[in-house]
C-alpha cells in the first residue's frame, strides 16, 4: 500500500489511475522476473540440472527402531516433566 501511496503522491493534479495501475504492474513484473533469475542463479549455484532423483534408499529396521527409540526418549521426559 505505501507503493500506490507514493505513486499517487506523484501523479497529483490529475485522475491518472490507469496509469498508476499500469505503473504496479510493471514494477511487480520487473521484480517477479529479478525473483526469478535470482532463483535461477541460486539453484544453479546449488548444481541443480533439473532433474529430481528418486532414492533407492528406504527405511530399514534400524532406522524405524532408532525412531522408536527417539520417540520413546521424547516422551519420557515430557512425562518425567523434563
Amino acid at each position: 500500500m505505501d507503493l500506490l501511496k507514493g505513486i499517487e503522491a506523484r501523479s497529483f493534479g490529475g485522475n491518472h489511475r490507469f496509469r498508476i495501475g499500469s505503473n504496479i504492474w510493471g514494477i511487480l513484473y520487473l521484480k517477479a522476473i529479478r525473483y526469478g533469475e535470482e532463483l535461477t542463479q541460486a539453484m544453479e549455484a546449488r548444481c541443480f540440472v533439473g532433474e529430481y532423483v528418486k532414492s533407492s534408499q528406504s527405511f530399514t529396521w534400524k532406522d524405524w527402531l532408532a525412531l522408536i527409540g527417539l520417540v520413546a526418549v521424547i516422551l519420557g521426559q515430557i512425562m518425567l516433566g523434563g
